[in-house]
C-alpha cells in the first residue's frame, strides 16, 4: 500500500529476482497526491514495463508508469511480473501512462 504522496518505486534489476516475481501497489488515501506529481513504478535503466491498452509510447528501457496527482484515486493499483526478460502489467485500475 502506498502511503505518502509523490513517491517511485524503484523496481530491482530483472537480472536479480526469479522469473514469475510479482509486484502489487496500491493507493491508499494518505497516498493520493496533491500536485501533478503522482506515483511512480521504475524501472532500472535496463529493464522495461511492457503493457497493452496503457495510455502512452512503447515501453523503452528505463522509463515508468506514472499514476498522475490529477487523476489518482483511492484503491489505484497496478500488478507487475517478471516474466525472465521483461517486467510486464498484468493487472492495473485507475488511470496510469508512460513517462515520454
Amino acid at each position: 500500500r502506498i502511503t505518502a504522496p509523490d513517491l517511485t518505486a524503484t523496481l530491482p534489476s530483472g537480472a536479480t529476482i526469479a522469473k514469475g516475481t510479482r509486484f502489487r501497489f496500491v493507493l491508499a488515501t494518505v497516498g493520493l497526491s496533491t500536485t501533478s506529481i503522482g506515483f511512480h513504478v521504475s524501472p532500472q535503466a535496463d529493464d522495461k514495463i511492457l503493457a497493452e491498452n496503457m495510455t502512452g509510447d512503447v515501453a523503452i528501457d528505463g522509463k515508468d508508469i506514472i499514476s498522475s496527482g490529477l487523476t489518482d484515486k483511492e484503491g489505484d493499483s497496478v500488478e507487475i511480473e517478471w516474466d525472465g526478460s521483461d517486467f510486464l502489467i498484468v493487472g492495473f485500475l485507475g488511470i496510469w501512462t508512460r513517462e515520454a
